[in-house]
């Protein structure tokens, strides 16, 4: 018995009712029918949307939801340093200023603030703080050095250490991370973006990076900027990242030609091919666990997805590992043992 077919005594928003008392039959149908349709429910719930993952382009964030829903996106505040050279007093400095004290050190500032005559690395205001030593040490003689530079390819060697390096090219610039030689465990070297090329960070041999969980070792605008400080020495070299103004671990490359073979240090990159024709993407057996990479079709070719080999992709039946027209989406998960899951706006399957 449906619900339509329940009876009423009166007329009603119900309906018509059949103007008598209802018989004990009667009664007792209207009320399993109502308890089937309340026990169907409690059987059959309807799931609610969840979250399924968060991308970052750029300073956009979006949320995917389970029903393939997005929120978003939703603009990221980013913080951006601003350089003004040599401390000066009497002067009006606003957060996010960098100064330099020679003989001392490279200070952030916290809080804006009008300087006083004399520089006081302890001062403060009853907010708190107003600066914040970025290298150098205060009071020892051995603030950083600044330098700037327009070199697409740089190798730290020992003249790096305790530098403030502005990269004011308009390429990409790769900065290779040595090993121990010239170095000792506390040296920094701070990097900032002052043109629109970007600066990022690849391993040298027997190097390692440490970078905080979110992050990837690169700028992204000008204004963005990271400290690199030595930990320890020995038969590898390990070096932490610190992000000042980094860009977050997502965000767009555009890309043609032949394809894309991915290693590890791709994780997080977002890649939207701009090929008219076919563009593959092979995927790495060995990845970093709870990885990302997010590829788009940005052209009139479809993106297809293989694995590599010992490489396992996992998506619906229903589905196949490509994008079917400009503009789709596909996301790649790593989830250990060599298997991608796979999702998005996957085409159908043939």
């Amino acid at each position: 018995m449906a619900l339509s077919d329940l009876k009423y005594v009166t007329d009603g928003a119900w309906g018509t009712g059949v103007d008598r008392v209802l018989s004990a039959n009667e009664i007792d149908t209207n009320t399993f029918t109502l308890a089937s349709a309340i026990q169907y429910l409690i059987d059959h719930p309807v799931a609610g949307k969840s979250m399924v993952d968060v991308t970052v382009v750029g300073r956009q964030m979006t949320i995917i939801m389970s029903d393939a829903s997005t929120i978003g996106p939703i603009e990221l505040p980013v913080a951006v340093l601003n350089p003004t050279g040599e401390w000066a007093p009497s002067t009006a400095y606003y957060a996010m200023d960098v100064v330099t004290v020679t003989g001392d050190g490279t200070y952030l500032v916290i809080r804006d603030h009008t300087s006083d005559t004399t520089f006081d690395p302890e001062a403060s205001d009853t907010g708190g703080p107003l600066y914040y030593l970025l290298g150098g040490s205060s009071g020892s003689g051995g603030g950083f050095t600044n330098f700037s530079f327009t070199d697409t390819a740089v190798t730290l060697d020992e003249s790096s250490k305790n530098t403030y390096r502005e990269y004011r090219g308009s390429d990409p610039t790769v900065v290779t991370i040595t090993g121990a030689a010239g170095f000792s465990e506390g040296d920094e070297v701070i990097f900032f973006q002052a043109g629109d090329g970007p600066i990022s960070i690849t391993q040298g041999t027997h190097t390692s990076i440490r970078c905080p969980n979110g992050y990837k070792p690169a700028t992204q605008i000008p204004g963005q900027s990271f400290k690199l400080r030595y930990v320890e020495t020995g038969d590898d070299a390990l070096w932490d990242l610190l992000p000042i103004g980094l860009s977050a671990r997502e965000y767009v490359l555009d890309v043609s030609g032949d394809g894309l073979v991915l290693e590890s240090h791709n994780d997080g990159d977002f890649y939207n091919s701009t090929s008219d024709t076919e563009f593959p993407v092979v995927l790495p057996a060995d990845f970093a666990d709870s990885g990302k990479i997010t590829v788009r079709q940005g052209g009139a070719g479809v993106v297809s997805i293989t694995g590599d080999i010992g490489a396992t992709l996992s998506y619906k039946t229903s589905k196949s590992p490509a994008t079917a027209e400009l503009g789709d989406v596909i996301i790649c998960k790593y989830r250990g043992g060599g298997v991608w899951m796979l999702y998005g706006d996957l085409a159908p399957a043939p």
